[in-house]
């Protein structure tokens, strides 16, 4: 199964419409935790961004890291 992470928040509708998905898992991080933001980005294939920058250190930590988009 693919993971998208959702760092952030993103509309209720857009995150409503992903979590329907058949063959991912959405998975969501705070805006503040770095920490937490490190450890799922290990298994994330794709990334949904909001304002927020996802850095060099953030995009090394992510192997399986396919795509980063901006809701």
């Amino acid at each position: 199964m693919k993971k998208v992470l959702v760092h952030d928040i993103i509309h209720d509708d857009a995150m409503a419409l992903l979590q329907v998905v058949d063959g991912i898992e959405v998975v969501n991080v705070g805006r503040d935790d770095r920490r937490g933001l490190l450890a799922a980005l290990q298994e994330a294939d794709g990334v949904v961004l909001r304002y927020l920058p996802l850095d060099r250190e953030a995009i090394e930590s992510a192997p399986n890291l396919r795509i980063i988009a901006r809701h």
